[in-house]
């Protein structure tokens, strides 16, 4: 018996498919990243779960009092699957220190497919320097000393 599929995905995001399959069983080839959710299909019927998409933005941030500082890299990533949930990840994690660090940003969906992409934070010191002079200083000097300082 040969197989084959037809579908509509016109409705809801879930597949309507009619299948047909050798003894051995059924052989899906789904887009790249895409995969079967639940237990498998029930009457014909099954759910594609696209990846999560994960968005990415270098940003720069100030040093805090620890001469490191938080930053998310986070663009607003999302999952096209309806009432899918995601967990967001950075590594390494915060804190960052001076300079710059590439973070890859990892993002997974409640069914386990997962999408990456990574950014740099910049982590600068611009809080400018104080200066903190002491008071006046009185200094005592006697007329039968005399004192020359070179003229550089």
């Amino acid at each position: 018996m040969g197989s084959g599929i037809t579908a509509d995905t016109s409705r809801d995001g879930a597949v309507d498919a009619t299948l047909t399959w050798p003894t051995e069983g059924p052989v899906f080839n789904l887009p790249d990243g895409f995969t079967v959710n639940g237990p498998g299909i029930v009457n014909n019927r099954f759910v594609l779960n696209a990846p999560p998409v994960a968005r990415c933005k270098n940003v720069t941030v100030s040093v805090g009092p620890d001469c490191t500082a938080a930053a998310s890299i986070d663009d607003g990533s999302s999952d096209p699957d309806s009432g899918d949930t995601i967990t967001v990840t950075q590594t390494p994690a915060a804190p960052y220190v001076l300079g710059d660090t590439l973070v890859t940003l990892t993002v997974t969906d409640n069914h386990g497919a997962s999408n990456s992409c990574t950014a740099i934070v910049t982590v600068r010191d611009q809080t400018p320097p104080t200066v903190t002079c002491p008071g006046n200083i009185a200094v005592g000097c006697s007329v039968d000393r005399l004192v020359r300082l070179p003229s550089t």
